[in-house]
């Protein structure tokens, strides 16, 4: 028998590899702020603050237990891309409407990076020196 068809045969008879499987990227729940880093600075709060993603599509932020703003806020994830993306979106009258960015979810870590208004979506999970990319880890709130 001929090498070059026998490799061939296995070739074509081996099983097609899989992509591997996406990991979920579910952010509904309540997470506290762990750490937030913006233009390459790490702010400093003495106050908790919280995120609450529904399922609905909405989420808000707390700071000492006090909703922060009085905006429309929803949000929407693309899990196609790789890293998964987010859209932040707040009503029309808010100084900075929308956001768009990229979220990992990692155990019952967050880690949510994102451009402030308008700006292109950011690649890596970094807070440059001097930019408009803010990022924050979160830790999920672990209910009784």
């Amino acid at each position: 028998m001929n090498f070059t068809l026998v490799v061939t045969v296995l070739v074509l008879g081996a099983p097609a590899l899989k992509d591997p499987p996406k990991k979920e990227v579910n952010i509904v729940g309540e997470w506290v702020v762990e750490s937030l880093t913006s233009g390459g600075a790490v702010a400093k709060s003495a106050t908790p603050q919280t995120y609450t993603f529904s399922a609905d599509g909405t989420w808000t932020v707390t700071r000492g237990g006090k909703a922060m703003g009085k905006t429309n806020r929803t949000y929407s994830i693309d899990k196609t891309t790789s890293p998964a993306s987010i859209d932040l979106k707040t009503s029309a009258a808010a100084a900075r409407p929308s956001m768009t960015g990229i979220v990992k979810v990692e155990h019952d870590v967050l880690t949510l990076c994102y451009s402030r208004g308008g700006e292109d979506r950011p690649t890596k999970f970094e807070s440059p020196e001097d930019s408009t990319i803010i990022l924050i880890v979160l830790r999920r709130v672990q209910k009784d």
